[in-house]
Formats: structure tokens, C-alpha cells, sequence
């Protein structure tokens, strides 16, 4: 059975020899605009678990209502008002909560360090209508609930206009893509949708940049703002994008052709060691501002130590089984030693899962809604496979082992890997030697270096 990475390459390979990105609305390609549920599907239908793809917020109606008129309501006050803006973020939907302040790790410690926080504006798009409060630079935050779901009720409204001016391009799609991907009619009425909100977001966001005469744009993981990179592109602004974790390989999020029209201006990496093309950005086009937030967090205390002999296991949506089985080996041979396990958030164990883990009293489920560079502070040493905390824990002095075995399948940065100190397990057995590791070790640079807010700065 092929693995995660070797699918993704097969599903770009796919996409470019059946042409999807031919057909264009507003020049950009219709496939681009609904990409994102399909890819999953794809992976999904080969038992391949695709974290973008889901979604574990609660529908709450009055919610929703709620947290829509307050969106309308300040952005009332933003076309009306008389302030400008020299930047525009959106933020990250999964915000930390530190020192019982919630934060977006990604954007906040970068406000606080430059000029960005002379003039800045702040858009949120909550989980299910949710905001958190109290929020770092809450001042600046706008909601953009009045925004996604003005679009969203425009797009049903018009689905049988935009069909009926673009027909033969969706026609051309839908025969395509039903060469390799399961369509249903129900998929061709959500392709159109999709493309319907898309039109009417640019449309009213072109007006919102305009009015507020926005000179940058700054936003977490392109997929996640695909629709303010065209309405920026239209308009001149200039985009960067802040990187979203380590990537070490292809990605549904990343991979495939490259088209210039569709990309960020520009991608801001955390360290050296991600400035690679795994981000479909060009190696020219890529800057190393350091991480921020590695310096917010130095002030932060914690209570809890575990013992040497106290291990966290990360896990991923694409291994959770992995995950499971093998923890359940170690809980076995080494029942003297404690495993805690730390899914992703987007991640969650079915009932039987959690009840074949009850019967393991040194397997204990970690507290995932705390902050993994928080966590780690807790622990000595960590396992896992490819998980962006396997880095930031090494980034922090910890000792490290990645699995290889059990379905694992570990990406290799060559470039690093002699300054990774990274222990591979390749056998159950192997683990005992990995407890042997002297524990006392050096954080490499690479992984998360030094911030700078000066080359940010020189930016603005």
C-alpha cells in the first residue's frame, strides 16, 4: 500500500495529465478553487486520513447568528470610519492559549516585535461562529463571519448563474475529473457553489482592501487564504506568507504546479532548514525571519517535570493507528516506563480506540488544547514520525527517536540530518538503546532560528 507522501506525488501526477487547470473563472482555475475536498477524498478512499479535510466544530446556529451580526457591525465600522491600514493578517483559526491569554502563534509575537503593530488590522474566522476571549491585541481583531457567510448565501442564490455563464468550463471539469475522481451531482452542484462564494468574496473583499487602503497582506498556510490572494494579486498588494509548521515532503496543501498568479508574493520561514520548495513558493522568493514566538515563551514557567522514564508519543491523523498499535507494543515490553500520547488537534480516537488504551495503565491520553511548545517543557524525551513538535522538541534540546517500523515511514532532510541528532527506531528493540541516549544535547538553529525583526521591519 502506497504511503501519504508517495500518494500525493500520484494525485499531482493525475491532475496534470488530466489538465484540471485548463478551465479558468476570473483566470484562475476552477479545479484550484475546489481542489482542497477532492484531494482528501482522494487519500481518503485509499485509507489514508486527510487532516484538512476535517472539521470537529459543533454547528451552533444562534452561534453563528450571533457572531455574524457582530462581524457586520465592525466591519460597518471599518468601511465607514475614517483609519487606514498599512497591513492586513489572517490569522490562524487555532489559537493558543498561554498564561490564560489566547493567541495566534503564528501572528501575534510577530505584531508585538515589529512595526506591523503601528498599523494593522487583524481578520478572524472563528470555529463554528467560536471566538476566544481574553485575546492578545483583541483591539484589532475584526470577525469575518459577515464576510464568509454573505458569500456563501450569495453562492447558493446564484449557483444557476454562474453555472449558465460558465457551463462548457464546468462541463469540461466535471468530465475530467470523473476520470479519477468519484463525482457525484451532488459534487457538481458544490463545485459550482464553491465557485459562486468565490466570486462574491473577491468581489466584496477588492472593496474592503480599497476602502482601507491596504499596502500588504500577511496570512498562515496559502490554502487557508487562497481568496485574498487573488483579491490582492488584483489589486497590487503585496502577500506574505507566514510558514505553518515543518514540511519535509509533499503535501495536499503544497504540492503541484506552480503558477505565480495564484502564490504568495513572498514566504517567511522560521528557520533554514525550511527554506525548501516543499511550499510551492520558489527558493528566491523565500525569507528567514526567525521564530517569534521561541522568544515569547522563554518567560513562561511551568510546574510539571515528568521522570526520565516518562515518554510523549506524537501522533498524526495520517498514524493514528500506527500510533496505537506501537504504543500498546512499547506499553508491553517496557512496562516500567510511562507513554503519554499527544494527538494533533485536528485528530480523535474512535470509542474503540480509547477503550483498548484504558487497559494500559502507563499509556495515558496528553492534554492536546495545551500548547505543544508548552508541553514539551514537561518532557525529556519524544517520539513519533514526521510531526512538526518531533522538530520544535529537538529545536528545544530534547531527545528525540523516530519511528520506522510499524507502518512508519519517517521524510529525511539530508541537508540537516547530521545537526538533527535525530535517534531512528527501527525495531521495537531499539527502543532500550534509545533510552540509553545521553539526554544532555545542543538545539539546533536550523530547525527554528533566532527572530529578526529588523529583516521584517526592512519589509514594511
Amino acid at each position: 500500500m502506497k504511503n501519504y507522501s508517495e500518494l500525493v506525488i500520484e494525485l499531482c501526477n493525475l491532475e496534470q495529465v488530466l489538465q484540471l487547470e485548463l478551465d479558468k473563472i476570473r483566470d484562475v482555475p476552477i479545479w484550484r478553487i475546489v481542489r482542497r475536498k477532492y484531494r482528501g477524498r482522494y487519500l481518503s478512499q485509499r485509507n489514508i486520513s486527510n487532516p484538512l479535510n476535517d472539521n470537529f466544530s459543533c454547528f451552533d446556529f444562534f452561534q453563528l447568528l450571533k457572531v455574524y451580526f457582530i462581524s457586520l457591525k465592525q466591519f460597518l465600522k471599518l468601511m465607514f470610519g475614517s483609519k487606514k491600514y498599512e497591513n492586513m493578517i489572517l490569522g490562524f483559526p487555532r489559537l493558543e492559549k498561554i498564561d490564560g491569554i489566547y493567541l495566534d502563534k503564528f501572528v501575534d509575537p510577530l505584531i508585538s516585535g515589529t512595526r506591523i503593530k503601528d498599523s494593522y488590522v487583524y481578520f478572524e474566522r472563528g470555529r463554528s461562529g467560536k471566538h476566544f476571549t481574553p485575546r492578545l491585541n483583541n483591539e484589532s481583531v475584526v470577525y469575518t463571519e459577515f464576510l464568509d457567510f454573505t458569500s456563501q448565501i450569495l453562492g447558493v442564490i446564484s449557483i444557476p448563474i454562474v453555472f449558465l455563464c460558465n457551463s462548457r468550463k464546468f462541463m469540461n471539469v466535471f468530465r475530467k475529473a470523473s476520470k479519477s475522481f468519484t463525482l457525484t451531482a451532488k459534487d457538481y452542484i458544490s463545485i459550482v457553489y464553491r465557485c459562486g462564494v468565490f466570486i462574491f468574496f473577491v468581489f466584496f473583499l477588492k472593496i474592503i482592501l480599497r476602502r482601507l487602503q491596504i499596502k500588504r497582506f500577511f496570512g498562515v498556510s496559502a490554502i487557508l487564504f487562497f481568496k485574498y490572494t487573488i483579491a490582492c494579486k488584483e489589486l497590487g498588494i503585496t502577500i506574505y506568507e507566514l510558514q505553518h509548521g515543518i514540511t519535509t515532503g509533499p503535501t495536499t496543501a503544497y504540492s503541484g504546479i506552480y503558477n505565480e498568479k495564484l502564490a504568495p508574493d513572498y514566504f517567511l520561514a522560521f528557520g533554514k532548514s525550511s527554506m525548501k520548495e516543499v511550499f510551492s513558493v520558489p527558493l528566491s522568493k523565500m525569507i528567514d525571519i526567525g521564530w517569534a514566538f521561541k522568544n515569547f515563551i522563554k518567560n513562561h514557567t511551568f510546574n510539571i517535570l515528568y521522570p526520565e522514564s516518562t515518554y510523549l508519543i506524537v501522533s498524526d491523523p495520517e498514524i493514528t493507528h500506527c500510533i496505537i498499535d506501537t504504543s500498546i507494543q512499547l506499553s508491553q515490553m517496557y512496562p516500567n516506563c510511562e507513554f503519554h500520547i499527544r494527538l494533533h488537534p485536528q485528530e480523535r480516537l474512535t470509542e474503540d480506540q480509547q477503550n483498548i488504551l484504558l487497559l494500559y495503565k502507563n499509556i495515558l491520553l496528553q492534554d492536546n488544547a495545551i500548547n505543544s511548545n508548552i508541553a514539551l517543557l514537561s518532557y525529556r524525551s519524544v517520539l513519533g514520525e514526521n510531526s512538526t513538535v518531533l522538530y520544535e522538541a529537538l529545536s528545544m534540546g530534547r531527545k528525540v527517536g523516530r519511528f520506522c517500523f510499524n507502518g512508519f515511514s519517517p521524510q529525511i532532510m539530508p541537508d540537516f540530518e547530521q545537526e538533527y541528532n535525530f535517534f531512528y527506531i527501527k525495531s521495537i528493540n531499539d527502543f532500550s538503546k534509545f533510552c540509553t541516549i545521553n539526554n544532555d544535547l545542543s538545539a539546533p538553529n536550523s530547525i527554528y532560528s533566532d527572530f529578526n525583526a529588523d529583516i521584517v521591519n526592512n519589509l514594511l
